[in-house]
C-alpha cells in the first residue's frame, strides 16, 4: 500500500487518481522532488500501514483505500521521476481480486480465470468475460445468451422487451452522479447572478427529463442525487420552470430586448456558445434550450464536439457554457469539490462562503454533524449558481435467470459481486 501511494504522489504520475486531495504529510514535498520519501507514510509491520495528513477529510480512507499495486511485481524497477517501466506492465496487469487476467483482444472483450488465491476462495464460475457492447447491440446479444449481464438505457421500451425474454432478473436504481451545464463566471455576462439564475428559471428542465428519461429521472435540484444522505431539498430553490421570472431578472440585469426579440446591453446581443459532446441528453438539450431561451431573449449558439475536445476546450476557457456529467459520486464532498475556487480554474467560479462550507463538511468525520453543512451549502449554490443542474437518472442493467449472484449497485457496479456469481443452468 505505501509503494502504491508513493507512485500516486510520484511528480511523473498522469493518471486519473488526484492522491493529493489526501493531504499525505510529506507528499507534496515528494511530488515535488523536495525529499526522498513520503513522510506520512510508515509502514509500521507487514499487516500495519501509518497514514499522518496534513488536516482531516471526510474522503481521505476512501482516496487512499483504493486498488494497490504489488511492489514485488511492479516495484522491482521503481525510481522517482521514472514511470516507463511501468507503463510496460500495462499489458501484463496483476492484482488480487476474484479474476486473474488472461487475454484482451481490442475492441471485443477481456478474459480472465478464478483466482484460486482469492482471499475469500475461489470463485465457483471458473472464467469470467468481459464483453464490450454498445447501445446498438446489447439488447441482441443478451436475448440470444452471448452476454448473462449488461447495462441498458432506462426506457419503458426497454424495460417491457426485457420483461418479455421470460429469463431476465431486472435491476433499476438510482444513480449517484448529476448531468449539468457549467457557466463560465469569466464571460461578462455570466458574471451576473441574476443571468445565471434566469437561464435556469428559463429552461424547461422537466421537459427534458421526461424526454430523455421517460420517467425513469428526475430535475436535479442539488448537486447530490437523493439516494445520498446529505440529500435534503428543503429551502432550497427548486427553479421551477418560470419564463415571466425569468424575463424580469434580465429586466433587471440591464438585457433589453432588441429589434429582433434578442436582449442587447451596451451595444452586445445576448448570444451564448454551448459546448456539448454527442450524447442522448444533449440531444435534447440542444432544441429545448435554443426554443426556451429564444422566448426569453436569450440566442443560444450549441457547439456539437467529441468528449476530448469538449474538455480540451473548457480546459482553455473558450467557452460560454458547457453541458457533462459527473462521474459516480461517492460523497457529497466529490459533487461540489469543483465550486471550489483554486480548483475551479475553468468556469473562474469564486464564492468565498461556498469555499468555507465546502472545507467545513470535508474537515468534519461524522455524517451526522456533516449534513447541516451541505444542507447550507446547497442552499447557497442555489442563490450563487455555478451550473445549471438538469437530471438524475436511473439505471438499468439484468442479468440471465442462468446466473445467480449480481447484486449490482452505483457504488460498486457488478464487480462486487463477481466473487459470488454462480452459473446454476
Amino acid at each position: 500500500v505505501a509503494f502504491t501511494l508513493t507512485v500516486l504522489l510520484d511528480p511523473k504520475y498522469d493518471g486519473d487518481t488526484d492522491i493529493t486531495l489526501a493531504n499525505i504529510a510529506g507528499g507534496a514535498e515528494y511530488k515535488a522532488a523536495k525529499a526522498d520519501s513520503v513522510s506520512g507514510l510508515k509502514v509500521l509491520d507487514p499487516l500495519t500501514l501509518q497514514v499522518t495528513t496534513t488536516q482531516p477529510g471526510a474522503t481521505t480512507l476512501a482516496k487512499i483505500g483504493g486498488p494497490v499495486l504489488s511492489r514485488a511485481y511492479y516495484g522491482k524497477g521503481y525510481q522517482r521521476g521514472n514511470l516507463d517501466y511501468l507503463r510496460t506492465l500495462h499489458g501484463k496487469p496483476l492484482g488480487n481480486g476474484p479474476y486473474v487476467y488472461d487475454k484482451y483482444i481490442p475492441g471485443q472483450e477481456i478474459r480472465f480465470h478464478a483466482n484460486s488465491h482469492f482471499y475469500r476462495g475461489t470463485p465457483p464460475t471458473p472464467r469470467f468475460i468481459y464483453r464490450v457492447t454498445n447501445p446498438s447491440t446489447n439488447f441482441q446479444l443478451f436475448q440470444t445468451g452471448e452476454t448473462d449481464y449488461d447495462a441498458f438505457t432506462s426506457r419503458p421500451d426497454d424495460i417491457e422487451q426485457l420483461k418479455m425474454l421470460g429469463f431476465a432478473n431486472i435491476n433499476l436504481y438510482g444513480s449517484s452522479d448529476y448531468s449539468q451545464v457549467e457557466f463560465n463566471v469569466r464571460r461578462p455576462a455570466l458574471k451576473d447572478v441574476k443571468v445565471r439564475q434566469a437561464l435556469i428559471y428559463g429552461l424547461d428542465r422537466q421537459k427534458l427529463i421526461d424526454v430523455v428519461y421517460q420517467g425513469y429521472g428526475k430535475v436535479a435540484i442539488e448537486p447530490i442525487a437523493p439516494i445520498s444522505w446529505a440529500w435534503n431539498a428543503e429551502g432550497v430553490n427548486p427553479y421551477h420552470y418560470d419564463p415571466a421570472q425569468a424575463k424580469k431578472l434580465l429586466d433587471e440585469a440591464g438585457w433589453k430586448p432588441g429589434p429582433d426579440g434578442i436582449r442587447v446591453k451596451e451595444g452586445k446581443r445576448l448570444e451564448l456558445t454551448l459546448l456539448v459532446s454527442k450524447k442522448v441528453l444533449n440531444d435534447a438539450l440542444i432544441p429545448i434550450a435554443k426554443e426556451n431561451w429564444q422566448q426569453i431573449g436569450v440566442l443560444l449558439k450549441p457547439q456539437v464536439v467529441d468528449f476530448n475536445a469538449l474538455m480540451a476546450q473548457r480546459k482553455s476557457g473558450n467557452y460560454d457554457l458547457a453541458s457533462f456529467s459527473t462521474s459516480t459520486l461517492n460523497d457529497p464532498h466529490d459533487g461540489v469539490w469543483d465550486f471550489y475556487s483554486a480548483e475551479a480554474k475553468e468556469s473562474g467560479y469564486n464564492n468565498p462562503q461556498v469555499d468555507k462550507l465546502i472545507t467545513e463538511g470535508n474537515s468534519v468525520l461524522e455524517v451526522e454533524k456533516r449534513k447541516p453543512i451541505y444542507h447550507q451549502l446547497y442552499q447557497v449554490l442555489a442563490q450563487d449558481p455555478p451550473v445549471i443542474l438538469l437530471g438524475y437518472r436511473e439505471i438499468l442493467s439484468a442479468s440471465s435467470a442462468r446466473v445467480t449472484g449480481f447484486k449490482p449497485d452505483i457504488y460498486n457496479g457488478l464487480t462486487g459481486s463477481l466473487p459470488d456469481v454462480k452459473i446454476v443452468k
